[in-house]
């Protein structure tokens, strides 16, 4: 299984100038953590969705980059908007994302880390071990999931990205 992570370039006008996008969101460790969990090594582009390689899953950082690329089932969101995530997923059929709010805890509190906080495609959760919550955590297609068996966000990642790499393979 490939993963990528994409992230915005420095931007030297942006706001928080004495911080990148990829520092402030702490790309490089998140993607570290993923590659432990898969056993790979990811590659992190500073560039747009259409600089992402044409295989493999892409981790995009930022929404804006949704418009700036190719649309792809192989897209996970991260930093998502809690009130619009299920609409990016469904409009753009992405694999899955992780919401704003997770992510940071992810980032900030890694002691109390579980297995839970992705949206993914709800036909994947049993092939986990996943359970979905219930309410306004659904759509049509995808659900928040949370497994047990996963310790911490990026094993949980990694295990719904394989069950998907499986997923595809078995339908080729």
């Amino acid at each position: 299984m490939k993963i990528t992570a994409i992230v915005d370039p420095p931007d030297p006008t942006a706001e928080f100038a004495n911080k990148t996008a990829r520092e402030f969101d702490a790309v490089d460790e998140f993607v570290h953590a993923l590659g432990l969990a898969a056993g790979i090594s990811i590659p992190v582009i500073e560039g747009t969705l259409a600089d992402a390689p044409a295989d493999g899953y892409v981790i995009v950082f930022d929404e804006g980059q949704l418009e700036k690329g190719p649309q792809t089932s192989r897209v996970l969101l991260v930093n998502a908007d809690r009130g619009s995530v299920l609409a990016e997923l469904e409009d753009h059929g992405l694999v899955g994302a992780i919401e704003k709010l997770r992510y940071f805890r992810w980032r900030r509190n890694r002691s109390e880390e579980t297995g839970g906080g992705l949206f993914g495609r709800k036909e994947l959760a049993d092939s986990i071990g996943a359970t979905l919550s219930p309410g306004p955590f659904q759509s049509s297609h995808y659900g928040l999931f949370s497994a047990t068996r996963y310790t911490d966000l990026p094993s949980l990642v990694v295990g719904y990205l394989e069950a998907d790499h499986l997923a595809r393979r078995s339908t080729q």
